[in-house]
């Protein structure tokens, strides 16, 4: 496969990735007087790794080839999906509530309660949208809290950006009355970074990162022949028959009136830095790709290896760069910070570790987490929903959730709960989505529910064989709903949305051409288009 979607399933084949947890035992940090569990990592010197990973250092020696395939020959099936825990029985739920009180104002459900005081060392809740995932979160803090379990420093809550971490610290704050560490996976890299050495280390700007790669392969491409010569075949068959015998020359001068080579140049550029960004993120180097792509590269395999000859200078600048400035570049934060965890410099004092949008995790944040817990163990609770695990092309690995059990299975057992009720949506959007997202049988059933009794509108399915017969489904179905209820209509062309206005021959609608938006007359329901 191409270099840049190679990339994006660095992780592995995909027998690889069903398969996470080290097959084989190795030893702790000598720092850390608890006995070593089956699969946890060796010390390199660099990131640790599990053997079923492909390469994510520099250099792949021969002794991790040789693991990696034993660890292949002997994979076995993708772990049983967890079964969910039962509700607790009443009294335990109502003496629970009691104790955690309200949140946000509102009583929790019984499936909230049961989630919160029924969890174990290792806990996945898998809870549907709208059904308050961080209104959970918020409740188990309260109860950890009430009972005692953690003071306010013991316990981290990490999210995905900067905004929600915020929204959770506040809501936190709001309901308990207590500060409690709610970040991003990088803000917790920055400081375990920055915390492993004396000097107050900068954050290298992503910005003047790009530049650098930018100005060196600006550099090589005017004063390099052979990488100009590789750059102009990456570019185009035209643009190397214009320029090819010519970009030969010493005196040779860049066509920087030419669209065309204009538009390219950027393009590598650009892809470039996607690249380093990615292999950055993963702590995989060029050897390590060009490893990789003999493996995954397929057809494209040959040009692969003339993108990485490209990229290799280029990666070379941009780490040399943040070397030189002893900085901390953005994408390879959370994989220095596991370096610094794992070779003892930085001890972290959690017993509580919550993780919300779990399904979002990657396998470097995966790897912190687990480097923290190697160090020093702390109770795992995390929310997420499978369903939602849309962010593949940022790194995210949905197996890290499916096979959660197996992944923390050297912590001990997991408990899985599921929350299943919602007040975002009507049942006929929830029975749609949900017919629709459960086509892949891999994830888990959930059978969401609103309680709400009112009838419902929210979803229906109108057809006809020509335009006529849609404009009368559509009108049928218009004067069933609620007096000035607002309806959205969708279409995929343009034509879709002009079906009412060309076939409104009675004047049933009135629509302002301005804005889009269309009255139905004959009960005030209002409709916008998109």
């Amino acid at each position: 496969m191409g270099l840049l979607r190679m990339l994006k399933y660095v992780l592995g084949t995909e027998d690889e990735t069903k398969q996470p947890r080290q097959t084989q035992s190795s030893a702790k940090n000598a720092n850390n007087a608890k006995p070593a569990r089956t699969g946890q990592t060796k010390q390199t010197g660099q990131v640790a790794r599990r053997v079923t990973q492909p390469q994510l250092q520099p250099h792949a020696t021969p002794q991790h080839q040789s693991q990696r395939r034993q660890s292949q020959q002997h994979q076995s099936q993708r772990p049983a999906k967890l079964t969910p825990q039962p509700l607790l029985p009443a009294d335990r739920i109502d003496k629970a509530r009691d104790i955690i009180g309200n949140i946000e104002k509102h009583e929790l459900s019984d499936e909230q309660i049961s989630a919160i005081a029924g969890a174990g060392h290792n806990t996945l809740v898998l809870a549907g949208a709208g059904t308050g995932k961080t209104t959970t979160i918020v409740g188990y803090i309260a109860w950890l809290l009430a009972t005692k379990r953690a003071t306010p420093e013991e316990i981290l809550v990490l999210s995905f950006t900067k905004a929600s971490a915020d929204e959770m610290s506040q809501r936190i704050m709001a309901s308990t009355g207590k500060t409690i560490r709610a970040c991003t996976f990088h803000s917790l890299g920055l400081e375990i970074c920055r915390a492993a050495t004396i000097a107050n280390r900068p954050i290298i700007d992503g910005h003047a990162s790009n530049a650098v790669v930018r100005d060196t392969f600006d550099r090589l491409l005017a004063q390099n022949i052979p990488y100009r010569l590789l750059a102009f075949k990456l570019m185009s068959k035209e643009l190397f028959g214009k320029y090819g015998a010519a970009a030969k020359r010493e005196d040779f001068q860049l066509p920087t009136d030419d669209y065309a080579f204009n538009q390219y140049r950027q393009s590598l550029v650009e892809n470039a830095q996607t690249i380093i960004q990615h292999m950055r993120q993963n702590n995989i180097g060029i050897d390590g790709m060009r490893e990789l792509n003999e493996r995954r590269g397929g057809k494209h395999i040959g040009r692969n290896r003339e993108m990485l000859q490209l990229v290799e200078p280029l990666y070379n600048a941009y780490v040399g760069n943040f070397h030189a400035t002893q900085g901390i570049d953005f994408p390879g934060m959370i994989t220095d910070a596991i370096r610094c965890v794992r070779r003892g410099a930085y001890r972290h004092p959690y017993k509580y570790v919550l993780i919300d949008e779990y399904q979002d995790m990657s396998r470097p944040r995966y790897e912190l987490i687990r480097a923290l817990r190697e160090q020093s163990d702390f109770t795992l609770f995390c929310v997420g929903d499978d369903w939602q695990s849309i962010y593949r092309f940022a790194g995210s690995d949905i197996h890290l959730i499916l096979d959660f059990a197996d992944i923390w299975r050297d912590w001990g057992p997991t408990r899985m709960f599921q929350i299943t009720t919602t007040r975002r949506f009507r049942q006929s959007l929830i029975d749609a989505s949900g017919a629709f997202v459960m086509q892949d049988k891999s994830l888990y059933a959930k059978q969401l529910r609103n309680p709400s009794d009112k009838k419902d509108y929210s979803l229906k399915a109108l057809g006809g064989a020509t335009q006529e017969e849609r404009f009368d489904a559509i009108v049928e179905q218009l004067r069933k709903l609620p007096k000035a209820a607002s309806v959205l209509m969708l279409g995929r062309y343009r034509s879709d949305l002009n079906l009412l206005s060309r076939n409104d021959r009675d004047g049933l609608f009135q629509i302002d051409e301005h804005t889009g938006g269309i009255v139905f007359p004959e009960n005030r329901t209002w409709t916008s288009n998109s």
